[in-house]
């Protein structure tokens, strides 16, 4: 189970990358979501990509929790950065409701990485909450504020 639960807290590993493990998650993420748009268009729908951020949410704070109390990456379990499920959760918010063009994609992946790296208030508030809970929802905080910001300057493109 623990393996299981580092694999999918890992992002399929991508969070094991030396270097940039967010910003390797998030391509990945990004790259399944993609995917996902060709496979199953209806998942890529606002309500769809809703329910995908719900269930990712909810999954990685539960694998954030499993390997966080194992204590794979030290002790101390704050945002621990091989874990990069919550890119995928604050990814797919991100992408909610956006248009799949490579234009709104290359926007929607830079506003999200900006607004994960600089966590801006009151979503670093959230970074307290313990465990997992903690590791996932600054993330889909800053996915809020992502899709916002990426709606915002592709209004004043198009």
């Amino acid at each position: 189970v623990l393996r299981v639960c580092n694999f999918v807290a890992t992002g399929f590993y991508s969070g094991r990358t030396p270097r940039a493990p967010g910003t390797a998650g998030t391509a990945i993420a990004f790259a399944l979501f993609a995917l996902m748009a060709v496979l199953n268009p209806a998942m890529t729908t606002p309500s769809g990509a809703l329910l995908l951020t719900a269930v990712t949410a909810l999954i990685g704070i539960s694998v954030s929790n499993v390997v966080c109390r194992a204590g794979l990456y030290g002790t101390e379990n704050h945002d621990p950065k091989p874990v990069v499920i919550d890119e995928f959760a604050g990814s797919f918010l991100t992408l909610a409701g956006i248009n799949l063009g490579l234009t709104e994609f290359v926007i929607a992946y830079c506003m999200f990485r900006h607004y994960d790296n600089t966590t801006p208030y009151p979503a670093s508030r959230l970074e307290r909450l313990p465990l997992g809970w903690g590791i996932v929802m600054d993330d889909l905080a800053a996915g809020v504020y992502a899709n916002i910001a990426t709606r915002l300057v592709l209004s004043l493109l198009f």
